[in-house]
């Protein structure tokens, strides 16, 4: 039974550090059995990711499959060709992590059927929204005008449905794990959590994924190329600190002696407030399009200021307004 257990959280640890380098930095900073758990989950919605991503295939086969991945997840009858059908699905996308994490799909699945009853619920009744969510955003980008948010309301929704839910996810998870954690605190903020990491990504990488036709930022706020590109970007910047101020408050209200939880929640909040730091000091290269990212002594250190605050909320939120604060100094340069 061990070894069986070592070759899943192997096989999990793998498909991680090929597919993601934030959460196969973060995941293992988790307690087992709580590591394999939230990595396969992530692995899960990496799949579903990968397929609503395809845009080299037809969104009408995408919203299929995404349809029949939900109904997998919810234990339906068994589609005999689904996961044949998502093999095929993976060839078209290029060479790489996502790709092989979409073809193990099957295996994924199978492995979430091992896992205790409480957490395969958990899993599977967030999973499926998220899903079912993605399916929502291809249909409503199906005219042939890419994927564009209009407003903040949308840009709000689509931060709940690919980074809220996964906030929730993750509550549960952590709850089950520890049932001294106060889930409905945690709830409460759980949303603005997963939204503060997710808006900092969409930040940096607007120019990249303008170039692939996908605009998450609504155009009043588009910053890349603008003449006003100054004022949207510091705007945005706002926006992201209120999410992440509350995810500091997440973190904080998890049990003080759960060292792993609440790390790998501060880490990428850590992250996060100095990648805003960096595109304001840097907001005429960002305006122009080029992605900005903390270099990896940045990241070494902040990774160990993080390991150094994080069994004392007074030092989590001491050490989280210090970076607040040089993001803020960062804009007034």
């Amino acid at each position: 039974m061990a070894e069986a257990s070592q070759s899943r959280s192997e096989w999990i640890a793998e498909l991680l550090q090929a597919s993601s380098r934030t959460f196969a930095l973060t995941i293992p900073m988790l307690p087992e059995p709580l590591r394999d758990q939230v990595g396969l989950a992530y692995l899960i919605l990496r799949s579903a990711d990968g397929i609503e991503d395809g845009t080299q295939v037809a969104s009408e086969k995408r919203l299929e499959l995404l349809a029949r991945f939900s109904e997998a997840l919810a234990q339906k009858p068994q589609d005999d060709r689904f996961f044949e059908d998502c093999r095929d699905f993976a060839t078209y996308l290029p060479q790489g992590g996502e790709r092989d994490v979409v073809a193990s799909t099957q295996r994924l699945l199978e492995t979430l059927e091992a896992f205790p009853a409480p957490h395969q619920a958990a899993i599977r009744k967030h999973c499926i929204r998220v899903v079912d969510r993605m399916g929502g955003w291809i249909a409503a980008s199906s005219g042939g005008d890419g994927q564009r948010l209009k407003d903040l309301g949308e840009l709000s929704d689509y931060m709940y449905s690919v980074a809220g839910i996964v906030g929730e996810l993750l509550t549960d998870l952590f709850v089950l794990h520890n049932p001294r954690a106060p889930r409905l605190q945690l709830m409460a903020r759980a949303a603005d959590f997963g939204a503060g990491l997710q808006l900092t990504n969409i930040i940096r990488d607007a120019a990249e994924d303008a170039d692939m036709d996908r605009h998450f930022l609504p155009t009043e706020f588009f910053f890349v190329g603008s003449e006003s590109g100054t004022t949207q970007l510091q705007a945005l910047v706002d926006l992201a600190r209120l999410r992440l101020a509350t995810a500091v408050d997440y973190t904080c209200g998890l049990p003080e002696e759960e060292s792993g939880v609440r790390l790998f929640c501060l880490a990428p909040v850590v992250l996060a407030l100095s990648t805003l730091e960096a595109l304001m000091l840097r907001a005429p290269e960002a305006i122009a399009g080029e992605r900005i990212s903390i270099d990896r002594l940045v990241l070494l250190q902040r990774i160990q200021e993080a390991r150094d605050a994080v069994n004392c909320n007074d030092e989590v939120r001491t050490l989280c307004a210090r970076l607040d604060s040089a993001v803020v100094e960062a804009g007034a340069s």
